[in-house]
Protein backbone atom coordinates (compact mmCIF):
# COMPACT_ATOMS: atom_id res chain seq x y z
CA UNK A 1 0.00 0.00 0.00
CA UNK A 2 1.36 3.44 -0.99
CA UNK A 3 0.06 5.03 2.21
CA UNK A 4 2.09 2.67 4.38
CA UNK A 5 -0.94 1.10 6.06
CA UNK A 6 -0.68 -2.63 6.67
CA UNK A 7 -4.03 -4.18 7.60
CA UNK A 8 -4.09 -6.81 10.36
CA UNK A 9 -4.53 -10.48 9.52
CA UNK A 10 -8.13 -10.21 10.68
CA UNK A 11 -10.18 -7.14 11.53
CA UNK A 12 -10.05 -8.12 15.18
CA UNK A 13 -6.27 -8.33 15.65
CA UNK A 14 -5.54 -4.60 15.53
CA UNK A 15 -4.46 -2.98 18.78
CA UNK A 16 -7.16 -1.14 20.66
CA UNK A 17 -4.81 1.82 20.79
CA UNK A 18 -4.47 2.05 17.01
CA UNK A 19 -5.36 5.63 15.96
CA UNK A 20 -9.01 5.61 14.94
CA UNK A 21 -8.89 8.54 12.57
CA UNK A 22 -5.90 7.70 10.38
CA UNK A 23 -6.63 8.36 6.72
CA UNK A 24 -7.16 4.69 5.70
CA UNK A 25 -9.66 4.11 8.49
CA UNK A 26 -11.40 7.40 7.83
CA UNK A 27 -11.90 6.37 4.23
CA UNK A 28 -13.49 3.14 5.41
CA UNK A 29 -16.07 5.12 7.36
CA UNK A 30 -16.90 7.27 4.35
CA UNK A 31 -17.40 4.57 1.71
CA UNK A 32 -20.66 2.97 0.70
CA UNK A 33 -20.42 -0.57 2.03
CA UNK A 34 -21.14 -3.21 -0.64
CA UNK A 35 -23.39 -6.15 0.10
CA UNK A 36 -20.63 -8.76 -0.07
CA UNK A 37 -18.66 -6.83 2.56
CA UNK A 38 -21.71 -6.79 4.80
CA UNK A 39 -22.17 -10.53 4.47
CA UNK A 40 -18.52 -11.15 5.37
CA UNK A 41 -18.74 -8.74 8.30
CA UNK A 42 -21.84 -10.46 9.65
CA UNK A 43 -20.08 -13.84 9.58
CA UNK A 44 -17.01 -12.39 11.28
CA UNK A 45 -19.02 -10.77 14.04
CA UNK A 46 -20.75 -14.07 14.76
CA UNK A 47 -17.34 -15.69 15.32
CA UNK A 48 -15.54 -13.04 17.36
CA UNK A 49 -16.33 -10.23 19.79
CA UNK A 50 -15.43 -6.83 18.25
CA UNK A 51 -13.38 -5.37 21.12
CA UNK A 52 -10.49 -3.88 19.15
CA UNK A 53 -10.38 -0.59 17.30
CA UNK A 54 -10.78 -2.31 13.94
CA UNK A 55 -13.54 -4.50 15.32
CA UNK A 56 -15.53 -1.48 16.42
CA UNK A 57 -15.16 0.09 12.99
CA UNK A 58 -16.34 -3.16 11.43
CA UNK A 59 -19.32 -3.16 13.79
CA UNK A 60 -20.22 0.40 12.75
CA UNK A 61 -19.92 -0.38 9.06
CA UNK A 62 -22.10 -3.45 9.51
CA UNK A 63 -24.70 -1.37 11.35
CA UNK A 64 -24.87 1.02 8.39
CA UNK A 65 -25.07 -1.87 5.91
CA UNK A 66 -27.94 -3.58 7.72
CA UNK A 67 -29.98 -0.48 8.50
CA UNK A 68 -30.10 1.59 5.35
CA UNK A 69 -31.08 1.53 1.71
CA UNK A 70 -30.40 4.00 -1.06
CA UNK A 71 -32.68 6.61 0.54
CA UNK A 72 -30.91 6.63 3.89
CA UNK A 73 -27.59 8.38 4.39
CA UNK A 74 -25.56 7.93 7.57
CA UNK A 75 -22.66 10.18 8.46
CA UNK A 76 -19.60 8.85 10.25
CA UNK A 77 -19.48 12.20 12.06
CA UNK A 78 -22.86 11.69 13.76
CA UNK A 79 -23.57 9.17 16.53
CA UNK A 80 -25.58 6.07 15.74
CA UNK A 81 -29.36 6.46 16.14
CA UNK A 82 -30.53 5.80 19.70
CA UNK A 83 -33.62 3.96 18.53
CA UNK A 84 -35.36 2.60 15.43
CA UNK A 85 -34.91 5.59 13.16
CA UNK A 86 -32.41 6.97 10.66
CA UNK A 87 -30.54 10.26 10.77
CA UNK A 88 -31.47 11.43 7.27
CA UNK A 89 -33.73 10.38 4.41
CA UNK A 90 -33.08 11.40 0.82
CA UNK A 91 -36.25 11.81 -1.26
CA UNK A 92 -36.03 11.84 -5.09
CA UNK A 93 -37.20 15.02 -6.80
CA UNK A 94 -39.81 13.00 -8.73
CA UNK A 95 -41.45 11.61 -5.58
CA UNK A 96 -45.11 12.14 -4.76
CA UNK A 97 -45.47 13.52 -1.24
CA UNK A 98 -48.11 12.70 1.34
CA UNK A 99 -48.52 14.54 4.64
CA UNK A 100 -50.59 12.76 7.30
CA UNK A 101 -52.12 14.95 9.96
CA UNK A 102 -51.37 14.14 13.56
CA UNK A 103 -53.02 10.84 14.48
CA UNK A 104 -54.20 10.00 17.97
CA UNK A 105 -55.35 6.75 19.56
CA UNK A 106 -58.93 6.94 18.29
CA UNK A 107 -60.26 4.11 16.12
CA UNK A 108 -62.61 4.43 13.13
CA UNK A 109 -65.61 4.19 15.45
CA UNK A 110 -64.46 7.22 17.42
CA UNK A 111 -63.31 5.31 20.49
CA UNK A 112 -60.18 6.47 22.29
CA UNK A 113 -58.03 3.69 23.73
CA UNK A 114 -57.61 3.99 27.50
CA UNK A 115 -54.00 2.82 27.90
CA UNK A 116 -50.92 4.50 26.42
CA UNK A 117 -49.64 1.44 24.56
CA UNK A 118 -53.02 0.90 22.89
CA UNK A 119 -53.19 4.57 21.93
CA UNK A 120 -49.74 4.40 20.37
CA UNK A 121 -50.61 1.27 18.40
CA UNK A 122 -53.81 2.90 17.16
CA UNK A 123 -51.86 5.96 16.04
CA UNK A 124 -49.70 3.77 13.82
CA UNK A 125 -52.69 1.81 12.54
CA UNK A 126 -54.35 5.09 11.54
CA UNK A 127 -51.19 6.20 9.74
CA UNK A 128 -50.98 2.91 7.83
CA UNK A 129 -54.65 3.27 6.85
CA UNK A 130 -53.97 6.78 5.51
CA UNK A 131 -51.02 5.45 3.52
CA UNK A 132 -53.08 2.65 1.99
CA UNK A 133 -55.83 5.10 1.03
CA UNK A 134 -53.26 7.01 -0.98
CA UNK A 135 -51.58 4.02 -2.62
CA UNK A 136 -48.62 3.95 -0.27
CA UNK A 137 -47.20 1.57 2.31
CA UNK A 138 -45.10 1.80 5.45
CA UNK A 139 -41.89 1.59 3.42
CA UNK A 140 -42.77 4.98 1.90
CA UNK A 141 -42.63 6.74 5.27
CA UNK A 142 -39.82 9.28 5.46
CA UNK A 143 -40.63 11.02 8.74
CA UNK A 144 -42.86 10.89 11.78
CA UNK A 145 -43.01 13.48 14.53
CA UNK A 146 -44.08 11.92 17.81
CA UNK A 147 -45.60 13.91 20.68
CA UNK A 148 -45.81 12.32 24.12
CA UNK A 149 -47.29 13.81 27.26
CA UNK A 150 -44.81 12.05 29.54
CA UNK A 151 -41.21 10.91 28.97
CA UNK A 152 -42.00 7.76 30.93
CA UNK A 153 -44.01 6.59 27.91
CA UNK A 154 -40.93 6.29 25.68
CA UNK A 155 -40.34 2.57 26.25
CA UNK A 156 -43.99 1.71 25.61
CA UNK A 157 -43.95 3.90 22.50
CA UNK A 158 -40.98 1.94 21.16
CA UNK A 159 -42.75 -1.35 21.82
CA UNK A 160 -45.87 -0.13 20.03
CA UNK A 161 -43.84 1.05 17.05
CA UNK A 162 -42.05 -2.27 16.85
CA UNK A 163 -45.30 -4.21 16.97
CA UNK A 164 -47.16 -2.24 14.29
CA UNK A 165 -44.41 -0.88 12.04
CA UNK A 166 -41.64 -3.41 12.70
CA UNK A 167 -37.95 -2.87 13.36
CA UNK A 168 -36.88 -3.19 9.71
CA UNK A 169 -38.77 -0.08 8.57
CA UNK A 170 -36.74 3.05 9.30
CA UNK A 171 -37.42 6.76 8.80
CA UNK A 172 -36.48 10.00 10.51
CA UNK A 173 -38.45 10.47 13.70
CA UNK A 174 -38.08 13.32 16.18
CA UNK A 175 -39.77 12.62 19.51
CA UNK A 176 -41.06 15.51 21.62
CA UNK A 177 -42.47 15.56 25.16
CA UNK A 178 -45.21 18.19 25.56
CA UNK A 179 -47.32 19.45 28.44
CA UNK A 180 -50.54 18.29 26.85
CA UNK A 181 -52.46 17.54 23.66
CA UNK A 182 -55.98 18.39 22.46
CA UNK A 183 -57.58 16.45 25.32
CA UNK A 184 -56.20 15.40 28.71
CA UNK A 185 -57.08 11.82 27.80
CA UNK A 186 -54.93 11.86 24.67
CA UNK A 187 -51.44 10.69 25.60
CA UNK A 188 -49.74 10.53 22.19
CA UNK A 189 -50.05 12.08 18.73
CA UNK A 190 -48.04 11.16 15.64
CA UNK A 191 -47.74 13.20 12.44
CA UNK A 192 -46.31 11.47 9.37
CA UNK A 193 -44.71 12.33 6.02
CA UNK A 194 -44.37 9.84 3.19
CA UNK A 195 -42.96 9.97 -0.33
CA UNK A 196 -43.26 7.57 -3.25
CA UNK A 197 -41.23 7.86 -6.43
Amino acid sequence: RSDGFEPPTTWFEASGTFPLFTAPFRRLLDIVVPTDFGELALKALKRQQPTSCCGKIMERLLFDWRHCDERFIYSADVHKPLGKYCQTTLVPASARWLVVSGQVGIDKNGKLATKFRKQAEQCFRNILACLRENGMRKGDLVKTTVYLTDSRFVDDYRLARSRIIGDATLFTSPLVVVDGLASPDILIEIEAWAAKA
